[in-house]
C-alpha cells in the first residue's frame, strides 16, 4: 500500500499500480489537491508530482490514501477480483460509474456501459483469452481486495449490457 511518505501519480492505471494500490482517482481540481494534503502527504513533494503531468492529456491518477470509507469522489478506480458462477477468475478494476478494465496474462479489457457495442466484441475476445464463452462468463460477480466499510462500492455484479 502506498502511504503519504510514498506517494506517487500515474499516468494510466495498470496490474502493477493496482498491486501497489487498490483505489485512485484523476487529478482534476484543486479539490483533489487539499484533499491529499489532509491525507498528510508533503505540500511541496504534491506539488512536484502534479508538476509532472502539468499537460494536455489525460489527467494524473492519484492513490486514494482513505479506503474505509472511500471519499466520494467523481471518478474511483478500484482493484477487485471478478468470478464466475462458473468458478472462472481474474483481476481487474472499476472505474466508477460506467467501465471495468479485466487482466487477463498481460492483455486488458476494458468494458463500458457507454460503449455498448464495442463492449460486445470486447467480451467475446476476453472470453476466448480465457478459453470460455460469453455465456459462460456473465454475470460476473466482482469484490475488492482491501476492506472498507463502503460494501456498496467495492462489490457488485457485472451484467451482460450490449
Amino acid at each position: 500500500m502506498i502511504d503519504p511518505d510514498s506517494f506517487e501519480m500515474i499516468e494510466r492505471v495498470s496490474r502493477q499500480a493496482l498491486e501497489r494500490h487498490p483505489a485512485w482517482a484523476p487529478f482534476e481540481s484543486a479539490d483533489d489537491r487539499e484533499r491529499i494534503l489532509d491525507w498528510g502527504v508533503d505540500a511541496k513533494h504534491l506539488d512536484d508530482e502534479i508538476a509532472r503531468f502539468e499537460f494536455c492529456g489525460p489527467s494524473a491518477l492519484y492513490p486514494v490514501l482513505q479506503l474505509d470509507p472511500l471519499p466520494p469522489l467523481r471518478h474511483l478506480i478500484i482493484a477487485v477480483d471478478y468470478e464466475s458462477d462458473a468458478g472462472v477468475r481474474c483481476s481487474g478494476y472499476w472505474f466508477e460509474p460506467n467501465a471495468h478494465g479485466l487482466f487477463v496474462g498481460d492483455r486488458e479489457f476494458c468494458l463500458n456501459r457507454s460503449l455498448a457495442e464495442l463492449s460486445g466484441r470486447v467480451a467475446t475476445r476476453f472470453a476466448a483469452a480465457l478459453d470460455t464463452t460469453v455465456a459462460e462468463l456473465f454475470p460476473l460477480r466482482y469484490r475488492s481486495s482491501f476492506a472498507t466499510s463502503g460494501d456498496a462500492q467495492t462489490r457488485g455484479s457485472l451484467e451482460r449490457f450490449w
